[in-house]
């Protein structure tokens, strides 16, 4: 049995002040309907860790792939999700501030997602360039 190699990007402790008002079933639904899942048979996609349960507005993600480039781009489309079904209440806390809920801007991660996608495709045209010379 061959076993193929994954990659994981790991987002903790995301809080979320709109998922209080959420019922999972509509969460997960509207997970299906922007195609945010993943693929039990090739283990891999982007799936919602709930921490507690959605009164406490705090859940986590990962992304599992076999190619970095991917995983960073499912990481990208989960945050937007969440952004998108947040209304503006989403927050991204770090370990040693989750008790006292100190927050970081969840587009300053989404900016930082979108350059790692920019830094690999220029390594991949470098590489290309490299290839044909």
């Amino acid at each position: 049995m061959h076993k193929e190699k994954r990659q994981f990007m790991y987002q903790k402790h995301i809080c979320h002040a709109g998922l209080a008002n959420i019922q999972y079933k509509t969460f997960f639904h509207l997970c299906r309907m922007e195609s945010i899942s993943f693929d039990m048979e090739k283990k891999t996609g982007s799936t919602f860790v709930l921490c507690d349960s959605f009164q406490n507005e705090v859940l986590s993600i990962i992304t599992v792939e076999n190619d970095f480039e991917k995983i960073v781009k499912l990481m990208y489309s989960s945050l937007n999700f969440l952004l998108k079904h947040s209304n503006n209440s989403l927050k991204i806390l770090k370990d040693e501030e989750i008790k006292s809920m100190d927050e970081f801007n969840i587009n300053s991660n989404i900016s930082k997602i979108k350059s790692i996608l920019k830094l690999i495709k220029e390594h991949e045209e470098e590489e290309g360039n490299k290839a044909k010379e």
